[in-house]
């Protein structure tokens, strides 16, 4: 599981094999029902107790799984098998599903204060403030991050209308695309 922390953050995380046999206030998401597999992390927010978060897993076989801090110093983002979410350490209570199933890529920018996720067909970034854009379509299926330069997000996709790979740009602070299928 990768675990990447580049935005200052106010909490400490760590992965559980199990769930404790300790009194700890526990969460389930998405629907808080007990009983589904998944991630567990023991998280300490500054400043307030302990809790145990177990994230489901999405439904792909082999699907991305990691720990990301968030641009909000007391958000964290959970990938769990490909499904995504976002949770405020300091209130668990309030959390939200990344716009993205399955998520298949997490590009960090650091110098942006901008974390964004890939989808098979799309990509989404949130700031500080919470979900800042979701791109148009930009594949029909399958679109592969290669990097980003700080101003875009560089990529290739392929495409039935030349029977070739080919590729595309998103713009790190507006979503839009140049290339894809749209």
């Amino acid at each position: 599981m990768l675990s990447e922390k580049v935005f200052n953050s106010t909490f400490i995380v760590s992965h559980l094999d199990e769930l404790p046999n300790e009194q700890i206030q526990r969460f389930y998401y998405p629907d808080n029902l007990i009983g589904k597999d998944g991630i567990i992390l023991s998280i300490i927010p500054e400043n307030k107790e302990k809790w145990i978060g177990v994230f489901e897993f999405g439904k792909i076989d082999n699907g991305l799984s990691g720990v990301y801090s968030h641009p909000n110093q007391d958000y964290i983002c959970i990938i769990s098998n490909g499904s995504g979410y976002i949770v405020n350490s300091k209130n668990p209570e309030e959390w939200e599903e990344i716009k993205l199933i399955p998520i298949i890529d997490v590009q960090v920018i650091e110098e942006k204060n901008i974390i964004i996720f890939a989808g098979l067909t799309e990509l989404c970034a949130y700031n500080s403030n919470g979900l800042l854009w979701i791109s148009s379509r930009i594949s029909w299926d399958s679109l592969t991050i290669n990097g980003n330069n700080g101003t875009v997000i560089k990529g290739k996709y392929y495409d039935m209308r030349v029977e070739d790979y080919s590729e595309f740009e998103v713009d790190i602070e507006t979503g839009n695309v140049k290339g894809g299928v749209e």
